[in-house]
């Protein structure tokens, strides 16, 4: 080779070292000046600037990982592994599910007794308006009143709420959100993400629209316990077959019916359904059995509530070997 061609690969080989270099460095600097929630809510103060900047480097950070967790491999966990594999009915009735994720808690044991691909993560669509309800009731007053929409209809934050767990409505969803600045709310609903733990979560709106409102199943049960401890109220709407709403202006009165296919039976306890194109369906959903609460996540179902209904069967059948 002559001496005139080592130089030119060398310049090139080079060049692409120098490039590489800047490149990493540069994505390092972007990771280690990312501003944090402490930024943010510095002294419990609200700040705008870095509240933009953790919410669109948040999101941006989490999308390319939020598509690819959506690729699935089937993963079983058990907290009585040996009792149900001693089973092979009950085996082959768990296996047969088609949902890419469930998982059954037991709260009286505080632990998932069995589940499927429940690290993985997954969008929420309107199981989101949990955050939502629990954000409104821990920042708004009940009997705020709220404009919702152009025709200038006013309710009150309690009457919001409902509608939102119980008519999943996108519009009451909205206007809660509304009564801050859109991006302080989300980020007051990936702050609390991150307080109860939610590790895996992030949310980029409020109504569950977007794909990229994901979590995990694990994730859920955080939220669900928390909700239950701190803001049992949202559960306790969330259980009522309808309910009566009032627009303050004109005093109408406005039934709302629940959207969740379990209302209505004894033991339904309350829960949330969730639906759109690349989710699939999920409900959430929590029973009484003995004196016990259980809770069912079903996420990215074609049937969730034969899903959902399948998974209590096998859960009955499962205890009595306790």
């Amino acid at each position: 080779m002559s001496k005139e061609l080592k130089k030119i690969f060398y310049y090139i080989f080079s060049s692409i070292i120098l490039i590489l270099f800047i490149t990493s460095f540069k994505v390092i600097s972007e990771i280690d000046s990312a501003p944090n929630l402490k930024q943010v809510y510095s002294s419990e103060i609200y700040n705008e600037q870095y509240a933009a900047r953790y919410i669109e480097f948040s999101i941006q950070y989490n999308k390319q990982r939020a598509i690819r967790s959506i690729e699935l491999e089937d993963q079983y966990t058990f907290s009585s592994l040996k009792k149900l594999s001693n089973n092979s009915q009950l085996n082959n009735e768990l296996t047969n599910l088609l949902a890419p994720i469930f998982l059954v808690f037991d709260f009286r044991k505080n632990a998932i007794i069995f589940s499927k691909n429940s690290n993985h993560r997954w969008p929420l669509a309107s199981l989101t308006k949990l955050m939502t309800a629990l954000i409104a009731l821990e920042n708004l007053p009940k009997d705020k009143i709220i404009k919702i929409n152009e025709k200038g209809e006013e309710f009150k934050v309690l009457d919001l709420i409902k509608a939102t767990i119980i008519y999943s409505s996108n519009e009451a969803t909205l206007a809660l959100s509304n009564s801050f600045s859109e991006k302080e709310f989300i980020l007051l609903m990936n702050k609390k993400a991150e307080e109860i733990g939610m590790k895996n979560t992030i949310f980029e709106e409020p109504t569950g629209l977007s794909m990229f409102n994901q979590s995990t199943g694990k994730d859920v049960i955080k939220l669900v316990k928390y909700i239950l401890r701190v803001q049992p109220l949202i559960f306790e709407i969330a259980q009522l077959p309808q309910t009566t709403i009032i627009e303050q202006k004109s005093g109408t009165k406005i039934d709302i019916y629940n959207t969740h296919p379990f209302v209505g039976q004894l033991n339904f306890m309350g829960g949330k359904t969730g639906l759109i194109r690349i989710s699939n369906g999920n409900l959430l959903s929590i029973f009484e059995n003995n004196k016990n609460l259980v809770l069912i996540v079903v996420l990215g179902a074609e049937d969730r509530y034969e899903e959902t209904k399948k998974i209590m069967d096998i859960y009955i059948q499962q205890s009595k070997l306790d």
